[in-house]
C-alpha cells in the first residue's frame, strides 16, 4: 500500500514512514499540508495519515483538499488531543478513522488496511463493468481499476473509451463530460 504521512513532527513523522516500510508499505512523509497536496496532485496514494494539529492548514483542511484531489484516498487523522467534534467533523469530510496519539503501528497499519480492503470490496459489484477495458502494459495497476470504479460510484457516471485512445500509457487520467468519462 502507499501511503503518505503528513505531520509537523519530525521524529514521529519519520517514525512512522520508517514502520510502515518495515511492514512492506511504500511511505512517503512530507511537513505540511501544501507539501501533501503537491504530492497527492503528483503521485497516486492509497493512503494519508494525517496529523490534526500543524502550522499553517490542520488536518481536517489538508484531508478536505486531499479528498477533493483523489477522493477515494483512505484518509486517517491522528490527533494528541482527540475530541467528539474534531472525529465527528473528520468523518463529515471523509476521513475513514481518527486515532489518538501516540497510536500503535500495529493499530494504524490495521486500520490503513482495513480501508484499502474495503476500497477493494466497494469495486466487486462494478467488476464485470471494467473486464477487458483496461490495457496489458505493467504500468496499470490494480489501484487504477479501484479509483475508477469508485470514480463511477460516487459520481454516478458511466465510461466511453474512444477506439482511438491508447490505454496502455501509465495511469489513467479522466475528462468529464456530462454523463460520459473519457479514458486517456
Amino acid at each position: 500500500m502507499k501511503v503518505l504521512i503528513v505531520d509537523d513532527d519530525q521524529p514521529l513523522r519519520l517514525h512512522l514512514s520508517k514502520a510502515l516500510t518495515r511492514r512492506g508499505h511504500h511511505a512517503l512523509a512530507v511537513s505540511n499540508g501544501n507539501e501533501a497536496i503537491i504530492q497527492v496532485r503528483n503521485e497516486q496514494f492509497d493512503a494519508a495519515v494525517i496529523d490534526m494539529k500543524m502550522i499553517g492548514m490542520n488536518g481536517l483542511q489538508v484531508l478536505k483538499e486531499l479528498k477533493e484531489i483523489h477522493p477515494q484516498l483512505i484518509g486517517v487523522i491522528l490527533t494528541g488531543h482527540g475530541s467528539i467534534s474534531n472525529a465527528v467533523e473528520a468523518t463529515k469530510l471523509g476521513a475513514y478513522d481518527y486515532l489518538t496519539k501516540p497510536c500503535d503501528i500495529s493499530e494504524l497499519e490495521t486500520v490503513l488496511i482495513k480501508g484499502y480492503h474495503g476500497a477493494i470490496k466497494a469495486m466487486e459489484p462494478f467488476k464485470e463493468i471494467y473486464h477487458g477495458i483496461v490495457g496489458k502494459s505493467s504500468e496499470i495497476k490494480t489501484r487504477d481499476i479501484i479509483n475508477l470504479c469508485l470514480f463511477q460510484r460516487s459520481h454516478v457516471k458511466r465510461y466511453h473509451v474512444d477506439s482511438h485512445l491508447d490505454l496502455d500509457k501509465p495511469g489513467l487520467q479522466t475528462r468529464e463530460k456530462p454523463t460520459i468519462c473519457y479514458l486517456l
